[in-house]
């Protein structure tokens, strides 16, 4: 197996992300110094690290660079539960796409980047969702027993893997058309 240590300090290593030739890893690091964290992108090529955002980022998880490399898609606990938001790969403006309606997570990217699927209690029990990357065209896929969700997308986009729980009891694997 070959290993290849960075030598970045993080919090938390999010994903590795292609994009064309390059490729990327996310990251959050922790500033101590400056009591904040940001969001990083550190590039395997240049072996170096760049500053997407800073700011109040100490609630992200689930951090996914889109397949087209323009966003970071990510979950955020906002008081009492997660919403789905998305940032622009090179900074900007934070946009939280779900907004509190109901407890948002496990968000995944089309292979395409133009859709998003997300589990979310918001009709009550988990089922898998998906959405416009713009958080427009929100829809239903699922509607399950039990709680759905970790949704993933086929490589080519027609389908969508999940899983459901009997909380704690039997995980079963799915697959949908998308």
């Amino acid at each position: 197996m070959n290993v290849q240590a960075f030598g970045i300090a993080c919090v938390a290593t999010l994903t590795l992300a292609i994009s064309g030739a390059n490729a990327q890893i996310l990251y959050l690091y922790d500033d101590e110094a400056n009591r904040s964290t940001e969001l990083r992108l550190y590039d395997l090529e240049t072996q170096k690290s760049e500053v997407i955002i800073t700011g109040g980022l100490y609630q992200w998880n689930d951090l996914m660079g889109s397949p087209d490399g323009s966003a970071v898609l990510f979950q955020e606990f906002r008081g009492e539960f997660n919403d789905i938001g998305v940032v622009s790969a090179s900074g900007g403006k934070v946009t939280h796409l779900t907004n509190r309606n109901g407890d948002n997570r496990d968000g995944a990217w089309s292979p395409d980047s133009d859709q998003i699927a997300f589990s979310s209690n918001r009709d009550d029990d988990y089922e898998i969702y998906a959405m416009d990357a713009d958080g427009g065209n929100v829809h239903r896929l699922t509607n399950h027993q039990f709680a759905a969700s970790w949704p993933s997308w086929s490589p080519d986009g027609r389908e969508i893997a999940y899983v459901t729980s009997d909380y704690g009891q039997t995980d079963s694997l799915y697959v949908m058309k998308a």
